[in-house]
């Protein structure tokens, strides 16, 4: 068998379909023959609006698409799966003790917040994601954000779109009145030497700090998990999230979304900060409470905000959020590029191929599922 047969085809609905070949080098038809096993397993892919089909994968796993929304429809889907890649649909405890043939559930994504971890290590099954991939995408894009914020850029944009770059005597000629007149938010500095504050210093942030540096910044970090050393080869100052906030000029968020920072940016939080400072979001929505920050940004005690997340997502059309002058939005974009898009996929398959096999895969949210009894448990369904 060819490497080009061994490939998933994504099919998102559109007519650009993506194919997804699973690494040449990880021998998974010979990993899978060791096993001995004589009928395929069985993925199952059941996020609404996503549609997975196999193609010649030498008959040792097939694919299904089985969109689910509702409880009942995970259950079934667990029925005929052995392992499930999942979207951001939540996979409660209910849902996993009755899924008795899933012996591995997938995220293609950064982060399992959507799943009942304890329930699943409970049940027997693997949790797996992907941490490592769109490094450079995320902290490429909460760069992006911080600059068209620090600069204007989307309001100046928009004051020259509508015809209000005029003649005028100064440099030769006019300026959009919205960059004189206060419509844009926030005063206008240079950003050398302005200070940077790093919500989360894992992965993302990290990668945000070296390519800040190039641009002048001194910067914060705040990581609960860290200790001060762990800024040191970035030029990064450690310190707790009162201080942080306080003294950052720009915020952006990079930690995970768990119990600990749901809401970890509320009303106590936002008023500590500059009014003049920005805020930047690019992890997950509810992690920074949403009433606040609507309040914070129309009260002008918030020069201004980019989200890339919100919750819900997408915004209904009667959100706050919607429509206010200082706020920035993308639609959770921050992940994507061609590459990092296959590469995920690939990775989410091919961590449920590992756990088939017995293996345990980079990226598992629950490691103890792999103690002996637990693994001998999942091998022998």
């Amino acid at each position: 068998m060819t490497d080009v047969t061994r490939m998933l085809r994504y099919n998102s609905g559109h007519s650009d379909a993506r194919s997804v070949r699973l690494s040449a080098r990880a021998n998974w038809h010979e990993r899978v023959a060791g096993m001995g096993r004589q009928t395929p397993w069985r993925i199952v892919a059941t996020s609404p609006g996503a549609a997975w089909e196999i193609e010649a994968a030498g008959g040792f796993v097939t694919f299904a698409a089985v969109p689910c929304q509702t409880a009942e429809e995970f259950i079934a889907a667990g029925a005929i799966a052995d392992g499930i890649i999942a979207g951001n649909a939540p996979y409660t405890g209910c849902i996993l003790a009755a899924s008795t043939r899933v012996k591995v559930i997938s995220r293609p994504a950064v982060g399992y917040d959507q799943i009942d971890v304890a329930a699943a290590t409970a049940a027997g099954i693997a949790v797996a994601h992907v941490p490592d991939y769109c490094t450079d995408e995320v902290s490429d894009h909460a760069l992006a954000l911080l600059l068209a914020l620090h600069r204007r850029v989307p309001w100046l944009n928009a004051a020259i779109m509508g015809g209000g770059w005029t003649q005028g005597p100064a440099h030769g000629g006019g300026r959009p009145a919205a960059f004189h007149a206060g419509e844009t938010p926030g005063p206008t500095r240079p950003l050398r030497d302005q200070t940077l504050g790093i919500v989360g210093f894992g992965r993302i942030g990290r990668r945000v700090a070296e390519k800040a540096r190039g641009f002048g910044l001194r910067l914060l970090a705040t990581d609960p998990a860290l200790g001060a050393a762990a800024g040191e080869p970035y030029g990064v100052t450690m310190t707790d999230l009162d201080t942080l906030l306080a003294t950052a000029d720009i915020v952006t968020i990079h930690c995970p979304l768990n119990a600990g920072t749901m809401g970890l940016i509320g009303a106590a939080q936002l008023a500590r900060m500059k009014p003049t400072a920005f805020l930047i979001n690019t992890a997950r929505g509810p992690i920074v409470e949403e009433a606040p920050l609507v309040a914070a940004l129309r009260g002008e005690r918030l020069a201004g905000a980019a989200l890339d997340v919100t919750m819900p997502e997408p915004p209904p059309p009667d959100s706050p959020l919607l429509g206010l002058p200082n706020l920035l939005l993308t639609p959770h974009s921050a992940y994507y590029s061609e590459q990092a898009r296959a590469e995920v996929r690939r990775r989410a398959v091919e961590q449920i191929l590992a756990v088939l096999c017995g293996e345990q895969p980079q990226g598992i949210a629950n490691p103890t599922v792999f103690e002996q009894d637990r693994l001998r448990t999942l091998r022998d369904r």
